[in-house]
């Protein structure tokens, strides 16, 4: 997902998207995707972190089946786009969602 910071923009919201649409077959309540392109600090691998906003638990995402066959529908669509990072999928309560968030601004300033 070389290109620039343009490219990786359009690409998450690709993502995004994607993941959204996938997951909106089987979850019929309100969440919110967020995707950001990550490198690993240690060795130097890119991949891209999508986190699943929504007001429940886990519990009730687990139970819809969607999990069963999530990453390789996720990477057969993303391959598609040509966007070749793994996709690292983290459901996150809405409660928890802003200290995260604080958590991945600081990431981004320092």
């Amino acid at each position: 997902m070389h290109g620039g910071a343009e490219r990786t923009e359009n690409s998450m919201t690709t993502v995004e998207r994607i993941v959204h649409d996938d997951l909106a077959r089987f979850y019929s309540k309100e969440f919110e995707v967020v995707a950001r392109h990550v490198r690993a600090f240690l060795n130097d691998e890119e991949y891209v972190q999508i986190y699943i906003v929504f007001d429940g638990k886990v519990e009730e995402l687990r139970a819809t089946n969607w999990a069963k066959g999530l990453t390789g529908r996720i990477r057969e669509k993303l391959s598609s786009e040509h966007i070749d990072e793994f996709p690292i999928l983290s459901p996150v309560s809405k409660s928890e969602w802003p200290m995260i968030k604080r958590a991945m601004s600081s990431e981004q300033t320092s």
